[in-house]
């Protein structure tokens, strides 16, 4: 023992002298990592922010183009052909080749050609203003190229056509050749210089659009340009970093090798000195990680083997103690359930015989009352001593009944299962109660899912009395309709469901639905539903309250396991109720 301790503590001094070598000289990788990884990464931000702002600057162009360079070279174009117009009309209504004319009337400018030109410049001077500011090469150069400026002295020079056009009108109606010669020269003059700067415009728009769209073509060819020369470099770096990664962190491939070969193999005490030498003499974190996981690989293994082995431990003894607290608690129930039914058969047994009598007794008064009021002439049908004997007759049926539910308790197991149709048993059921159902004016149907014959093992007798006790629930919540259900689960199982369109079950006594001697009724005796469980329960299935119905009302399932497929046992199986027999 003495000798194995010194070992581990010589073994552990040797791997922490061996990290700290490790720790010390292995930094040389990592910072080549880092550096090339930071240089990458500096790289990629740079390539992608001149990317972004070249991407800007061609989005910002091709924009103003597309939403004031092409609308105001389209007006222009559309301007330069109602010039013309205009120039037509104004040579038919004040052109000096007509003034000889004897049958020729003077006319003003048409407004309607002038109002369209109106229209055309001030939307021009809109699209105009909304143009970035050209760069100024000099004075005279920038004030050519702003198309605001140009726009606006164009429109004031034509706002001087229409006026001295106007003018030269009124003189030539009042027939003033002399005051009209003097100044049409001018206008002429004016309009003429107008349409040829309105010509140069439009060229020189032209040609400026022409160049913004090359400008764009180059940036774009200059980006992509750039964007080929970071891939390449991006690409080698990133070639240079798989050789580099591929260099610093081959000895994974032999931990790989190691641990591959520990799995296969397995490790068992006293065979550490076995395992696969590593060949790595690099003096680096890698390498350092491999060697002293070789040797820490047996201990590490081993250890894992016994808290594998005390997890394995822990949760057999803590399944253990779970089963054996619930099979207490199940204990604990059988027990308590046990004694109730026998206290009730025998409360039932000693009952039964006097509640016989006392019926028997009843009826004898009872018709010897009647016989003596028909004597007397009595109206016995308002006799006092009949209203009292009837309802002792009433109270002693009711009591039967419900010594008649305890004995069945008492008596379930002791009936021979025997392999029946479920639809068969549900119809003999409806037909009992058919009296009953015509009585209270309910519709009832039921319906089979599938074609497969619906077979089950049960106590008939018990079966057809635990279906009757829902469908007397049903019947006395008051409810117009009735639904049954059969069919196949995909478990193998069957199930019968009865569903209403009654009240319901109000939420609070939902909890002790099937608890003996619970009951929401005023004249119930609380085992109705005890005895449904119970009988589900020896037929091994079970029954569940069903929260939502297609009718609205309250609904129970049944589930049983079908002919043939094995019913699911109790975890305990307690004492049997002893039969009672009366």
């Amino acid at each position: 023992m003495t000798e194995t301790k010194t070992t581990e503590r010589a073994f552990e001094s040797k791997s922490e002298r061996t990290l700290a070598r490790a720790v010390k000289s292995g930094t040389r990788i990592r910072s080549r990592v880092l550096a090339f990884v930071g240089a990458l990464i500096l790289l990629s931000l740079l390539a992608s922010s001149l990317s972004l702002l070249q991407i800007s600057k061609v989005n910002r162009t091709l924009d103003s183009i597309n939403r004031v360079s092409l609308p105001l070279n389209k007006l222009f174009s559309q301007l330069q052909v109602d010039v013309e117009v205009f120039r037509r009309e104004a040579a038919k209504g004040i052109g000096s080749v007509h003034w000889n004319d004897a049958h020729w009337m003077p006319q003003t400018i048409p407004t309607w050609i002038t109002e369209v030109i109106d229209g055309e410049l001030d939307r021009a001077q809109s699209l105009a203003d909304r143009m970035p500011p050209p760069s100024a090469k000099s004075a005279a150069d920038w004030r050519s190229t702003n198309w605001s400026i140009w726009v606006r002295d164009l429109t004031a020079d034509f706002g001087k056509l229409k006026s001295e056009g106007d003018a030269i009108a009124g003189l030539l109606v009042s027939r003033d050749f002399t005051a009209a010669s003097e100044r049409y020269p001018a206008w002429n003059s004016l309009l003429e210089d107008w349409g040829k700067r309105l010509q140069w415009g439009v060229s020189q728009h032209d040609q400026s659009l022409r160049d913004r769209f090359t400008d764009s073509q180059n940036d774009v060819g200059q980006l992509r340009t750039g964007l080929e020369m970071i891939l390449v470099v991006v690409v080698c770096l990133s070639l240079f970093m798989l050789w580099l990664g591929e260099r610093a962190l081959r000895p994974i491939d032999e931990l790989t090798r190691l641990v591959r070969s520990i799995t296969e193999r397995g490790l068992k005490r006293g065979d550490k000195d076995t395992l696969p030498e590593l060949q790595i003499h690099r003096d680096d974190e890698v390498s350092a990680l491999a060697r002293e996981f070789h040797r820490m690989a047996t201990q590490l293994l081993e250890w894992e083997k016994v808290v594998d082995g005390q997890k394995r431990v822990l949760a057999d003894q803590n399944q253990l103690l779970k089963d054996k607290v619930e099979l207490q608690e199940k204990l604990k129930e059988i027990e308590h359930l046990a004694a109730v039914g026998r206290l009730s058969a025998q409360v039932a047994h000693e009952v039964r015989n006097p509640l016989h009598a006392i019926g028997l007794e009843a009826e004898l008064a009872l018709s010897l009352a009647s016989e003596r009021s028909l004597e007397t002439a009595t109206a016995v049908g308002n006799s006092p001593l009949k209203s009292a004997l009837q309802a002792i007759l009433a109270s002693v049926d009711r009591l039967e009944k419900i010594t008649e539910n305890y004995l069945k308790l008492s008596r379930m197991g002791t009936g021979e299962k025997k392999a029946a149709e479920l639809s068969e048993l549900l119809q003999n059921t409806l037909a009992t109660y058919a009296t009953a159902i015509e009585k209270a004016g309910v519709g009832v149907d039921w319906k089979r899912e599938g074609d497969r014959p619906i077979e089950v093992k049960v106590d008939a007798t018990n079966f057809e009395q635990a279906i009757g006790n829902l469908l007397n629930n049903a019947l006395q919540a008051g409810c117009r309709r009735i639904a049954f259900t059969l069919g196949h689960l995909e478990s193998g199982r069957v199930y019968l469901r009865i569903e209403d369109d009654g009240s319901g079950i109000p939420e609070a006594a939902r909890a002790k639905l099937f608890t003996p001697f619970s009951t929401t009724k005023a004249q119930g005796t609380g085992l109705g539903l005890s005895f449904v469980k119970k009988v589900a329960e020896e037929c091994g299935g079970e029954v569940r309250f069903l929260e939502t119905t297609k009718l609205g009302g309250a609904g129970f399932e049944i589930r049983l396991p079908g002919d043939g497929a094995e019913a699911t046992p109790p975890i305990f199986k307690g004492p049997k109720t002893p039969e009672v027999t009366v």
